[in-house]
């Protein structure tokens, strides 16, 4: 099972619900390939990638690591940690088929699941989505298995190639969803922490459902 065939099996198991919510963004250009940095906003990201590199972890935790304790830290780059792309481009449907042809039709945009799903009786609620950094492997599983057993949530891990994806079976407020994007960041950097701010921001979760570099995020295991 992909990202669209979960979906697919909640709508089927929720009669009630109207259409869930996908979001088309723009693939970003990397920190790294930004011509405006000057030499030393340069040599601060070069030892961030190589920290990200060596210890696993987040770029821009790499990188506030790397800012300790340091001269001549530019605005320039602390800005660029704020910048926050808008889920602007929504598209709201229940024919998982449409979405296909999107992604077959579609290179330039990344297209994701938004945790926004409409019921037939107006309501609107949220699918809890999570983003984990951990990498991939046995013992990152039963650890991320049981961080969400101990946050008492249900549904889909998802593998989606360097680390794991989750989906929720069950629909929440969004006050309920703050607070359990809140609660995971407890979880960092198991959690993506910069993911899961960014999500606050937005008020929603996203997470991608077409390929990246070469990979598709498949369920692997179902709590």
């Amino acid at each position: 099972m992909n990202t669209l065939d979960v979906v697919a099996d909640i709508l089927k198991q929720n009669s009630e619900v109207k259409y869930f919510t996908f979001a088309k963004y723009p693939k970003q250009t990397l920190i790294q390939e930004n011509e405006s940095f000057g030499k030393k906003d340069l040599e601060f990201i070069d030892s961030a990638l190589g920290l990200r590199k060596q210890y696993r972890i987040p770029f821009w935790d790499s990188l506030m690591l790397t800012l300790f304790d340091k001269k001549n830290v530019s605005k320039e780059l602390l800005q660029r940690a704020l910048l926050h792309n808008k889920n602007d481009d929504k598209i709201f449907t229940d024919n998982i088929y449409e979405i296909l042809n999107l992604l077959e039709c579609n290179q330039k945009d990344n297209l994701s699941l938004n945790s926004e799903v409409h019921f037939k009786n107006g309501s609107v609620l949220h699918l809890f989505l999570l983003d984990f950094h951990v990498y991939a492997s046995d013992n990152n599983l039963v650890i991320i298995s049981e961080i969400l057993n101990v946050m008492d949530l249900h549904g889909y891990i998802l593998s989606s190639g360097d680390s794991y994806h989750f989906i929720s079976k069950s629909f929440y407020t969004l006050d309920c969803l703050l607070d359990l994007l809140a609660k995971s960041l407890l979880f960092s950097p198991i959690v993506d922490r910069a993911w899961v701010a960014h999500q606050i921001l937005e008020r929603s979760c996203s997470v991608r459902v077409g390929l990246k570099h070469g990979i598709v995020p498949t369920v692997i295991k179902e709590l």
